[in-house]
């Protein structure tokens, strides 16, 4: 049926810069320290979202500056035998929250002996914006990244988000 206003001017803003993705996640956080606080003693932990049993399920924590603003645009190897450079995609999700994610890929490639690049300026892999039958959109995103990564030299594209990966191919 298309998007309402509200999604065409969410999508118009993924595809000129991930800011409103990046101010989220760290409002995202709030919700996340309210709820670590929450005490298990007293009626309401029935209620709570979250528990069983009495035990709070521990959430991911978002991350606060984005992923790839914390690294190089180049992480060096440290391996005595480098292996080449590979180019890494961390996608929103592990950009934003499950950064854990993301500084474990950089690792396990750099101890296996490859240069990581991670160009700055990295979009959306439009899996939302297919989702929401917004295929134009999706293809300007797609096609922002295919421009960011086409001119970098690299054996391969490392992805370690599984839907990014999938809707990259």
């Amino acid at each position: 049926r298309g998007l309402n206003i509200l999604e065409r001017i969410a999508a118009k803003f993924v595809v000129r810069s991930r800011w409103p993705l990046s101010i989220l996640a760290r409002l995202a956080t709030i919700p996340v320290w309210i709820y670590e606080g929450i005490p298990l003693k007293g009626p309401w932990v029935s209620l709570m979202p979250f528990v069983r049993n009495s035990i709070k399920r521990k959430l991911p924590a978002p991350g606060g500056r984005p992923l790839t603003s914390q690294y190089p645009e180049i992480v060096k190897t440290k391996s005595k035998r480098p292996m080449g450079k590979v180019a890494f995609y961390p996608g929103c999700v592990i950009d934003l929250s499950t950064q854990d994610i993301g500084r474990a890929t950089i690792s396990v490639l750099n101890k296996l002996g490859y240069d990581v690049v991670i160009p700055k300026g990295q979009y959306c892999c439009g899996s939302p914006l297919q989702s929401l039958g917004d295929v134009e959109t999706a293809r300007k995103v797609a096609q922002k990244n295919i421009d960011l990564f086409s001119p970098v030299d690299v054996a391969a594209i490392i992805v370690s988000c599984a839907t990014c990966g999938h809707t990259l191919k």
